[in-house]
């Protein structure tokens, strides 16, 4: 049998998400300031943590992780490669070299 919460149970299943999304978007507004990073990608995920409340914390503290992964074992994450190399156009020769 399917029940239907009621009023106050309701309640506080939404102030334990209100609070989830504060803490989460507490923990990654401080990681987002402490680092060094200050490029349109950190820009964007500054915007996508403000309009999504749950998700967009969670998605950037997850990428942050990788990032530093990324960072400690010496390579460099794939977002910055790309901005690097906008509006770059590489073309190849028939045998393989570049031109």
């Amino acid at each position: 049998m399917i029940t239907i919460p009621d009023q106050s149970s309701a309640g506080v299943i939404w102030s334990v998400l209100a609070v989830l999304a504060g803490v989460l978007f507490l923990v990654a507004f401080v990681v987002w300031a402490r680092s060094r990073d200050r490029s349109i990608v950190s820009l964007g995920w500054f915007v996508v943590m403000v309009a999504i409340p749950i998700l967009g914390p969670a998605g950037y503290l997850v990428d942050s992780r990788r990032r530093a992964r990324l960072a400690a074992s010496g390579h460099k994450a794939e977002d910055s490669d790309y901005v690097g190399s906008a509006g770059t156009a590489r073309s190849t020769t028939h045998d393989g070299e570049r031109r």
